[in-house]
């Protein structure tokens, strides 16, 4: 910030913008150019001056942010590596990958224990821990990435369906949410497929009342919200 000049020239001592001519008959009045002009000058040279620091600063600045922007950048690209979603990664970060590497090079946002990562005003992916020590569980809430088979958040259930065709829907005591659990052929890692209808209704029909109902009765009018990737 910088404020404006603000001096003015006629209360400069000896100095007034206007002087009378002596020795001329009617005492005109005339400009003394030589001392206004000196003045106006050394104004003039001061706010250069100013201007000159001002730029300078915001160029060192401007560099700063464009350096810490360069050293985030390809961190991030390791994350969208290949887009796949795995039994044990998504994109570039796996299941017992280090926690705290993974939060220091990144701006996560740590809420309830678990750690969020946004892309812009984009949520990708938040990533958890048993031991606080290695990554036990991966969420994804992008759509840029996708399973080998082709599905990704904003899937039909119907493209589920067609991979999958003896799959049960489960319903989530806890949080009343449905989803489809496919476990793998390791048998100790697990894919969390969670759903939500178009209507906002229940996609399951008949569960039992049972612990951890399922059913393969649904409504295949719905898509993937999110996708878990995590060891049993």
């Amino acid at each position: 910030m910088y404020k404006k000049n603000r001096r003015n020239s006629s209360k400069f001592n000896g100095c007034s913008p206007l002087q009378l001519l002596n020795s001329l008959t009617g005492l005109k009045l005339a400009i003394a150019y030589f001392a206004y002009t000196q003045r106006c000058t050394q104004g003039n040279t001061n706010t250069v001056m100013k201007q000159t620091i001002l730029t300078i600063s915001l160029l060192i600045i401007s560099n700063l942010i464009y350096s810490q922007e360069q050293a985030v950048m390809p961190n991030l690209k390791t994350v969208f590596k290949d887009s796949l979603i795995t039994e044990s990664r998504i994109g570039g970060i796996s299941l017992d990958d280090c926690l705290s590497d993974w939060i220091e090079a990144f701006n996560f946002i740590e809420f309830d224990n678990e750690f969020f990562l946004k892309n812009d005003e984009e949520l990708v992916l938040s990533i958890w821990s048993k031991n606080e020590k290695n990554i036990g569980g991966i969420t994804l809430f992008s759509k840029e990435f996708r399973t080998i088979e082709g599905l990704s958040v904003g899937s039909e259930i119907k493209d589920i369906v067609k991979i999958y065709p003896d799959i049960e829907i489960n319903l989530s005591e806890e949080t009343r949410e449905e989803y489809f659990s496919i476990v793998t052929q390791s048998n100790n890692k697990t894919f969390l497929i969670y759903i939500e209808s178009s209507s906002g209704d229940k996609l399951g029909e008949n569960y039992p009342n049972t612990f951890g109902p399922k059913t393969k009765e649904f409504n295949l009018d719905g898509i993937i919200s999110r996708i878990e990737v995590f060891k049993r």
